[in-house]
């Protein structure tokens, strides 16, 4: 099966089909005839507000996500809210309270579990702790094993949910590659198949859900060495599956990015049909969950909506094309970085760092900084072999978010000359596919964040040009 990334496309047979399910679903007083609705999303990332995503402006928005589970809840006897991880980082609203109010609306939508995400442990254990503890919301993992007392007994490795007198066992995992993405000292990750494997010897259920941060691959993994899993629900890819992939009679669905859809799940037994919900203005909003943001809307407005520079050029953040080639906009951020360290011999960040995933046209706001970079990470310099470079270079072709933005400012390579490679200090750690840096040593860090250094930049350039977005 072909896998379309964040894009949704439907043969036009398939398109009439769903389009009347939806509309039923939406403005019908509809109920789907299953012992189970399975609701789902993934990888929201902190998209609290509408946002304009793939050209479409005013889509997703929790409140609106709010309003559609609602109206299931209502309809439906028996309703299943997951999320397969990734909730907090990733908007401004992360960058101005670190997910306070992403888990107190949490707390309002009433999830059944969700998976941890590698991005949840961004900002260390305090801040995980206090999302888990603040949203109220079961979280789940089962091969990450916390030292801090709480998580420990807060975040669970499965949960049994009783419906109609069966048991649906519901197991949490986050990729087993935790430790290459994100700082894990305070926990100890283990293999994902392995933990499940353990679990299903010893727990008795009726039905096996999987509710995965793993990604595609090791779900693969999964559905091929576990027998007998019902479904698979799975992130971390931010990949939109328009119909399920299957290993063997195994389903595996995932619903792309950003609260953007929400996937529904009709399930008797084993899965019957699986649709998805545009998240869009035709639903109405949730006015409890308004009057809630609009309180920190309040407190922010007037800091992301000053302009920080105008553009003349329309800069080019759509995440597909900045995952695949070299953009104007990742050369903006290239060039903020050199003014931490004007004398270097190349200068690269992860297209991963770079999150805005749309285009900025006329003017550039704080917000938009902060949507365009949202990690708080230090540029450093390292001092890196020749041919660790080239290797840099080479594994960074690759078309995801480890894609290289980079600029050269030597003509050719040594293998046996040490460069000055400034980088930020995610791609400088080694982790998530950029080993070669393990080889450089970390010889200088800015005094300023890579977004004050862009920011910086915007301002002093305050009009933004072809011209001088030049090295």
């Amino acid at each position: 099966m072909e896998i379309e990334k964040q894009t949704c496309i439907f043969g036009e047979g398939l398109m009439k089909k769903i389009f009347l399910v939806l509309a039923i679903l939406l403005f019908g007083n509809f109920v789907l005839a299953s012992e189970v609705v399975i609701l789902h999303t993934s990888d929201t990332h902190g998209r609290i507000a509408p946002i304009e995503y793939k050209g479409r402006k005013n889509v997703a928005g929790i409140s609106r996500r709010s309003t559609y589970i609602n109206q299931m809840r209502a309809t439906n006897k028996n309703v299943l809210l997951l999320d397969s991880g990734d909730v907090f980082q990733g908007s401004l609203y992360y960058r101005h309270d670190y997910g306070k109010l992403n888990a107190k609306l949490l707390r309002y939508l009433k999830y059944d579990a969700i998976a941890l995400g590698n991005h949840e442990f961004d900002n260390g254990v305090r801040v995980l702790r206090r999302n888990v503890k603040n949203s109220k919301t079961q979280f789940l993992s089962a091969n990450v094993h916390f030292d801090d007392y709480y998580l420990k007994k807060a975040v669970k490795p499965y949960i049994i949910k009783e419906i109609d007198g069966e048991k649906y066992l519901i197991i949490g995992v986050t990729t087993s590659d935790l430790a290459n993405l994100s700082d894990t000292s305070y926990a100890k990750v283990t293999d994902a198949t392995e933990e499940i494997k353990k679990i299903v010897k010893t727990v008795k259920y009726d039905h096996l859900i999987i509710l995965s941060h793993c990604g595609l691959d090791e779900d693969r993994k999964i559905a091929k060495e576990v027998p007998n899993i019902d479904l698979i629900v799975g992130g971390h890819n931010h990949f939109f599956f328009e119909t399920p992939t299957y290993v063997g009679s195994t389903p595996i669905v995932q619903d792309g990015e950003f609260g953007v859809r929400v996937g529904v799940l009709d399930f008797d037994k084993k899965l019957k049909h699986y649709i998805h919900t545009n998240i869009t203005p035709e639903l109405n909003s949730d006015t409890k969950i308004d009057k809630i943001i609009a309180q920190t809307d309040k407190r922010i407005a007037h800091s992301t909506k000053k302009v920080i520079a105008k553009t003349n050029v329309t800069l080019i953040g759509d995440q597909y094309i900045i995952e695949h080639n070299q953009t104007n906009l990742g050369k903006l951020v290239l060039l903020s970085m050199t003014k931490a360290f004007p004398c270097y011999d190349a200068v690269m960040t992860n297209s991963g760092s770079i999150r805005v995933n749309r285009n900025i046209k006329n003017q550039v706001t704080y917000g938009d900084a902060l949507e365009i970079l949202p990690f708080e990470n230090k540029v450093v310099l390292v001092e890196l072999q020749g041919k660790y470079l080239k290797e840099a270079l080479q594994k960074g072709q690759t078309t995801t978010r480890r894609y290289l933005q980079y600029h050269l400012n030597i003509d050719k390579i040594d293998d046996n000359k040490i460069y000055n490679v400034i980088t930020n200090e995610y791609v400088a750690s080694g982790k998530d596919g950029y080993e070669p840096f393990v080889h450089g040593k970390i010889v200088k860090v800015s005094r300023r964040s890579q977004i004050n250094l862009f920011c910086d930049l915007l301002q002093s350039m305050k009009v933004i040009t072809n011209d001088n977005i030049k090295f």
